[in-house]
């Protein structure tokens, strides 16, 4: 029987097909038989399926020993022997290059790496987008929000500590506790008229989480915190002293740390109140006394002269300006203008004004008190 041409098809069974349609040419008649049935129609067409694939990998048997050796190989995947995670992003870039931006679909699987990415670093991440195809920031951070965390205690976040510490040395497992508050949504708040968490609140939080966390294997040795008003009260609670900086805890001690002050509070501190200290000037270790109208005095010279002499140098005091000393809301927020207030120059400016007593010593008191 002939094939109909350009089909690809081989042979066609007859017994599909009725007596005079095989005899006047086969396939070129068939589709317009008015007494071919619908069932023996949908017969005929799986019969072609069939044949045609048989006719493009040669036989079946062929075809299933083909297919058999390329599973046993493992070969089936060219990106099998990949690492899981560069395969994850190789396979989605390959779904994803031809299509639109707003045409591209993400799996949660792929989701969830790409977030560790973005957590990693986002500025690489933003790199990273405008070399290959990966999701916006913003689908990552909308899955973020979208997963069902509450307060308190999150059992799934301890299980992974758990996890993670049995493989520790026991040296690693010693680890320290960090706390801070952060501002919510309003109406939000554990106490609407002060707007924060008491203290006694957060100090009975404290040890449920130290507890939680010894469960898991690891061992907190101390707490790091700020200075808030909060803090310190929840500290002082919990046994915490001026000169016992540690509380006890199933009788062991757990010492607390305060975070470092920042230059701008030390600035901001500098401004309100006197400064107390021993200083050497002219080879003698003396009593000190640094008050913030001296930087007013330096600035007010150096609009002068733009150098002071000491020990025949140059010691330039162009770092100070009025931003330094006169600064807006804004501006008191920088940490530059707070670090050129601290500066070597302007402190070796001081010392030699102390040193040479440009003026008198009760308008500028910095060796007597």
């Amino acid at each position: 029987m002939n094939s109909k041409k350009g089909r690809g098809v081989r042979a066609v069974p007859l017994e599909f097909l009725p007596p005079e349609d095989s005899a006047r040419g086969g396939l070129n008649h068939l589709p317009s038989h008015p007494r071919l049935t619908k069932w023996i129609y949908q017969r005929f067409l799986n019969s072609v399926k069939i044949w045609r694939f048989w006719d493009s990998t040669g036989s079946a048997s062929l075809c299933r020993m083909r297919y058999a050796y390329l599973r046993k190989k493992k070969t089936t995947d060219p990106l099998a022997d990949l690492d899981p995670s560069l395969h994850l992003m190789v396979e989605s870039n390959l779904r994803n290059v031809k299509k639109k931006q707003k045409g591209r679909r993400w799996s949660r699987e792929k989701k969830l790496f790409y977030c560790t990415l973005y957590k990693r670093s986002p500025q690489t991440y933003r790199y990273l987008r405008e070399k290959m195809s990966a999701p916006a920031p913003q689908t990552l951070i909308s899955l973020i929000n979208s997963f069902p965390l509450k307060p308190g205690i999150n059992p799934t976040v301890f299980e992974h500590l758990t996890f993670r510490a049995k493989d520790m040395a026991a040296h690693n497992k010693y680890c320290t506790l960090l706390f801070d508050e952060m501002s919510i949504k309003p109406k939000l708040i554990y106490n609407a008229s002060k707007k924060s968490v008491p203290g006694e609140i957060l100090a009975q939080l404290i040890k449920e989480v130290i507890n939680a966390i010894d469960k898991t294997g690891l061992k907190i040795v101390a707490t790091i915190c700020d200075m808030g008003s909060n803090n310190v009260k929840a500290l002082k609670l919990l046994g915490y002293s001026y000169d016992n900086p540690f509380f006890l805890f199933d009788g062991r001690e757990i010492f607390t740390m305060h975070d470092p002050p920042h230059l701008k509070c030390t600035r901001n501190m500098f401004m309100k109140y006197s400064v107390r200290g021993r200083v050497m000037l002219g080879g003698e270790m003396i009593q000190g006394l640094g008050r913030w109208s001296h930087i007013r005095e330096i600035y007010g010279s150096a609009r002068d002269i733009e150098t002071t002499t000491m020990s025949c140098h140059l010691i330039p005091v162009k770092p100070l300006t009025e931003e330094h000393l006169n600064h807006t809301w804004r501006q008191k927020m920088k940490v530059g203008l707070a670090a050129g207030v601290f500066s070597l120059n302007v402190v070796k400016a001081m010392e030699w004004k102390a040193f040479s007593r440009l003026t008198c010593d009760h308008n500028f008191p910095w060796f007597r008190l």
